[in-house]
């Protein structure tokens, strides 16, 4: 995940949120997020998410995958839910396959076009340094990056706060 450029997010919909699974991975990776752990390289990142469903609760379930990426400080986040009417692959219209094959090729094309391209957005910001704020004013440690390691593990990023300029950064806010 750290190497990635994009991180895909898949999940069919499950009582309108994401499966079991896909639930204990976004939970196993909540220690990454903003409020506890930043990781500098996610803020440069984008990530796609995806859902199915036979009826409805892709709108939800995408939704859960996209919060997971947002607190983890993702910078661009797509998302594409389709009901596609039907309980198997075979079973779906020829017509909705075509439909969905167009739209994520039109999608893959946009997220192609912001590798290496995408920084962190105001709202990515503006909680980072709200976070940043709370702790701060609670008197706990400020959230910092720690270069991918375990609490403990190396010195954070100099100055422990995000910014978006290029080179040394520690960050969305600068």
């Amino acid at each position: 995940m750290d190497a990635a450029d994009v991180i895909v997010l898949a999940s069919p919909v499950y009582v309108y949120h994401v499966t079991g699974p896909m639930k204990a991975l976004l939970d196993h990776y909540g220690y990454r997020w903003m409020v506890h752990r930043p990781q500098e390289g996610m803020f440069f990142k984008q990530a796609v998410c995806l859902s199915t469903a036979a009826g409805a609760g892709t709108r939800r379930t995408n939704q859960d995958l996209a919060d997971s990426a947002f607190f983890w400080g993702i910078a661009k986040i797509h998302r594409y839910g389709r009901n596609v009417r039907a309980v198997s692959w075979e079973q779906v219209s020829q017509a909705r396959k075509d439909r969905m094959a167009r739209e994520l090729s039109t999608l893959a094309k946009r997220v192609e076009r912001g590798v290496g391209k995408v920084r962190p957005g105001l709202r990515t910001k503006a909680f980072f340094t709200l976070i940043r704020w709370m702790q701060k004013r609670a008197g706990t440690k400020q959230p910092r990056y720690t270069g991918g390691k375990k609490a403990g593990q190396g010195a954070p990023v100099p100055g422990g706060k995000p910014d978006s300029a290029g080179g040394e950064r520690g960050g969305p806010c600068a």
